[in-house]
């Protein structure tokens, strides 16, 4: 039974809790939600996750194909695999479920966040198992689920087995445009800006109009 049982094998390192262990003031780690404040990093992403999501997977059988097509219970298919794709690139990896019917058949694929899913390696090294957490109360608690399973997307690895996050590389980047817009704010709060008056120009006086109107007349 997937949903019960001890854990055979051993917890997958995480290397967002090594970064913290090694370093407590966790300098070297951008969070996704810290990374998406910066305006290019969040088009960046979208743009990325949005083109992957407009791609056309394939399957051999129209089962398949129609899970494919049709993923989640509660999105579109393109906000599901937007969805993916997004926590693929910032997290380096992402996972789902795959719910099942009575007949072993795909039904749906529900979404994890990564703080839903442990991972662990099987200890003959023969493949991962998995516990996982879900928002709805009615689900309880699953362990010891198998690879075949979950849908598991890695961007990047270190080890073959999980996701390594591409944001450890933006640190300094947004340190410095940190620094950069605190210097930006100052400026513009010690700005100084010059008062100007509007003044109309003094009443043109009527003999001297009379005058000049008379001139202008003899010229003609």
């Amino acid at each position: 039974d997937s949903t019960t049982g001890e854990i055979s094998g051993t917890p997958i390192d995480d290397w967002t809790s090594i970064i913290n262990f090694l370093n407590p003031k966790n300098d070297h780690y951008i969070s996704a939600f810290r990374a998406l404040k910066n305006p290019d990093i969040h088009s960046a992403v979208m743009q990325l996750s949005g083109d992957l999501a407009t791609a056309t997977l394939t399957a051999n059988g129209p089962r398949a194909q129609g899970i494919l097509d049709n993923p989640s219970a509660t999105a579109n298919a393109r906000t599901f695999w937007v969805t993916m794709f997004a926590q693929m690139i910032l997290g380096g990896e992402s996972f789902a479920y795959r719910w099942r019917n009575a007949n072993g058949i795909d039904a749906r694929w529900e979404y994890l966040r990564p703080s839903q899913v442990q991972v662990y390696e099987l200890s003959d090294g023969s493949g991962l198992t998995y516990n996982l957490s879900f928002d709805e109360p009615d689900i309880d608690m699953m362990e010891n689920v198998p690879q075949s399973d979950m849908i598991h997307l890695r961007y990047f690895s270190m080890n073959a087995m999980t996701g390594f996050s591409p944001l450890y590389s933006l640190v300094k980047t947004l340190d410095i445009k940190k620094q950069s817009d605190v210097l930006t704010l100052k400026a513009l709060a010690q700005s100084v800006t010059a008062n100007s008056v509007l003044q109309e120009p003094a009443q043109v006086d009527d003999n001297y109009a009379m005058a000049r109107s008379k001139t202008l007349m003899k010229q003609l």
